[in-house]
């Protein structure tokens, strides 16, 4: 199969782990990875080149935070300061963001299931990252046994979001290990 780009008119979410939450001079941050180079349960992947517009774009712009997609402005609960990617053991690129936090009644029940989960009403919640933009240009190509997968090459980056429910199963981290160390358009 040919590895052709073209550009592709649509819009999609894609999502990962929030690793961690912390307090730093009064301020309340989460750091996780939004994204990385990996085959999602969708079938897609976000190549290299796609990640690190990803970080051009948390450098130029403001990248809200929301919570499951939602629009509406009491959901905004922060917005993305720092972001950059890395290389893992395996060569996989990751795209780390560090959120500032927003002082409402959202983002500290969001912050606080996150750094201190309390299990006497319910289970430990699992969170993830989502990315949601436009898709710019993508291709198809085909990786092992044959599978074929959507490559995206560039996305416009509209928001990020913290969802229960990430595409990547695989990177799910528990709430309690995390406080251990203290493409539709929806």
């Amino acid at each position: 199969m040919k590895n052709n780009k073209i550009n592709i008119l649509s819009s999609f979410t894609f999502n990962t782990t929030v690793l961690r939450a912390v307090v730093e001079d009064g301020e309340r941050y989460l750091y996780g990875i939004a994204s990385s180079n990996s085959i999602d349960k969708h079938k897609t992947i976000f190549n290299e080149e796609c990640q690190n517009y990803f970080v051009e774009q948390c450098k130029n712009n403001i990248i809200p935070i929301d919570i499951e997609h939602n629009v509406n402005f009491l959901f905004r609960v922060g917005k993305v300061i720092e972001a950059y990617t890395t290389k893992d053991d395996d060569d996989k690129v990751l795209f780390h963001v560090k959120i500032k936090l927003k002082d409402n009644i959202i983002a500290n029940e969001v912050f606080n299931s996150i750094s201190n989960p309390d299990t006497d009403y319910a289970d430990v919640i699992k969170f993830g990252l989502s990315i949601k933009g436009n898709v710019i240009e993508a291709h198809y190509e085909s990786i092992e046994d044959g599978i074929v997968v959507k490559v995206f090459d560039k996305v416009e980056l509209k928001s990020i979001t913290i969802t229960e429910r990430p595409s990547k199963q695989d990177t799910f981290l528990e709430a309690i290990e995390r406080s251990i160390e203290s493409l539709e358009e929806v």
